[in-house]
């Protein structure tokens, strides 16, 4: 009997940022981020209703994208809204105010 090649897994397409930002859990952290001015991961993922490993996956990518700044203050990090974070906030909180 022949061994059989490994299955390969296929890549993992990377998601355009605008689909991840018109589902109402990750914007949730940019429009909480805008009322709060800054935060820890676990608080924005208790107060917008998702797990801490998801919320902490989506402000690894928001930081890749330049929308958060995250610093280590001791031994907690920081989340903080950048210029273009804050821009993009606005924009997803008035366009959720005017679908809702």
């Amino acid at each position: 009997m022949a061994d059989a090649e490994p299955e390969k897994k296929p890549e993992k397409k990377k998601r355009p940022l605008s689909d991840i930002l018109f589902h109402k859990k990750p914007s949730a952290i940019l429009i909480l981020l805008l009322q709060k001015k800054e935060s820890y991961p676990a608080i924005l993922a208790r107060e917008s209703k998702q797990s801490y490993v998801y919320a902490s996956a989506l402000i690894e990518r928001f930081e890749i994208e330049g929308l958060v700044s995250c610093t280590k203050e001791g031994k907690n990090l920081v989340v903080r809204l950048t210029e273009k974070g804050e821009a993009v906030a606005q924009a997803l909180s008035a366009a959720m105010t005017l679908l809702d």
